[in-house]
């Protein structure tokens, strides 16, 4: 009988201590910015090769855009900022936009700097392998599917 009231004590004493410490196990298990790795997978300089337009209002805007040399070219640093310069194909001129990017599993959030980034829709990725991405956004009621190549 001696044992088993040593080994209840024992057992009790080693549930109070395991109550005692979960707390700090939660606390060092938080958000820790680390994106879990979602970002470090895509920082680099990315580089569209094509654009596909569909389910656009006007049949007329829907189709496949050849980059050549480039429409949208994206850097991702690695501290969570963005340099992204598209080619606007009636002036002829680059567009440059700098801001701060979040990153999950499976979104983009871009949000320039000055604007709010409520009004962005997070864009949808594919990181089909180490040097291609495929990243579907929307803009101007069409869908748009853009795949990039890592320079």
């Amino acid at each position: 009988m001696g044992k088993t009231i040593k080994s209840m004590i024992m057992k009790n004493k080693l549930y109070f201590l395991l109550l005692l410490t979960a707390p700090l196990f939660l606390i060092n298990c938080g958000d820790d910015d680390d994106d879990n790795g979602y970002l470090s997978a895509l920082v680099g300089t990315w580089e569209s090769t094509s654009i596909t337009v569909s389910n656009c209002p006007s049949a007329d805007d829907n189709g496949t855009i050849t980059c050549d040399p480039f429409c949208i070219n994206i850097e991702i640093n690695a501290d969570g900022t963005y340099t992204l310069q598209q080619a606007n194909p009636e002036t002829q001129q680059i567009e440059t936009e700098n801001g701060t990017l979040t990153v999950t599993v499976s979104t983009i959030h871009l949000c320039e700097d000055g604007d709010s980034c409520d009004d962005n829709d997070p864009a949808n990725y594919v990181k089909n392998s180490d040097t291609q991405l495929t990243v579907t956004f929307f803009s101007d009621e069409c869908q748009n599917t853009a795949v990039f190549t890592k320079q």
